[in-house]
């Protein structure tokens, strides 16, 4: 089973990419999605969170990402901690889906992995690739979202590597810039490659 991961930097096009692989009947695993609707619903996990960030429960006994994303930009001890908490869960998840994916058979696996290279966790990939964009169009997408501003962006891409670095590092590209039948097309050669 080959094992590719999908990175890059917030707004460029990543979960589009891991979306389309998913409708086309490709196996697929989101760390966004997986922290937000797995690990932050466990309660042992927000008893913890909780305990270190009180005002991060909402009023259903949720855990508020937004609240707890201005706890930590701003500390970097409390990030710290908080990844502490939340990567061991991450990682138990990602090898519980490669099981039973080797299980059913598949023969490729994206994984949606946003700070790979932050986190150095490209030794567990077979294949890298990178979805990009430009600066002004990864600014018009985040401007669409409800929870994200200039100020929050500019945080954001702080704690991750710019893509020219990245560039050197990985096997394939997808830039998103055009529109998204453009980037179907290029999800399309990238699946050639492996065939």
């Amino acid at each position: 089973m080959i094992k590719i991961a999908i990175t890059g930097n917030i707004c460029t096009g990543k979960t589009f990419v891991l979306n389309r692989l998913k409708s086309i009947g490709y196996h697929t695993f989101s760390s966004d999605y997986t922290i937000k609707n797995s690990i932050y619903k466990l309660n042992r996990i927000k008893v913890i969170v909780s305990s270190i960030f009180p005002s991060s429960l909402d009023e259903n006994g949720e855990i508020n990402r937004n609240i707890l994303a201005k706890s930590i930009f701003n500390n970097k001890k409390k990030k710290e901690k908080l990844e502490k908490i939340i990567y061991p869960q991450l990682d138990f998840f990602r090898k519980k889906f490669i099981y039973k994916s080797s299980l059913l058979g598949a023969k490729l696996t994206f994984y949606e992995i946003p700070l790979l290279f932050e986190k150095k966790l490209e030794k567990n990939f077979d294949k890298i690739v990178l979805v990009t964009c430009s600066k002004r169009t990864q600014r018009i997408r985040a401007s669409k979202r409800s929870n994200l501003n200039e100020e929050k962006l500019k945080k954001i891409l702080k704690f991750q590597i710019n893509d020219f670095e990245k560039k050197r590092k990985v096997d394939y590209i997808i830039n998103t810039d055009l529109d998204k039948f453009s980037t179907i097309c290029k999800i399309k050669l990238l699946l050639k490659s492996f065939k």
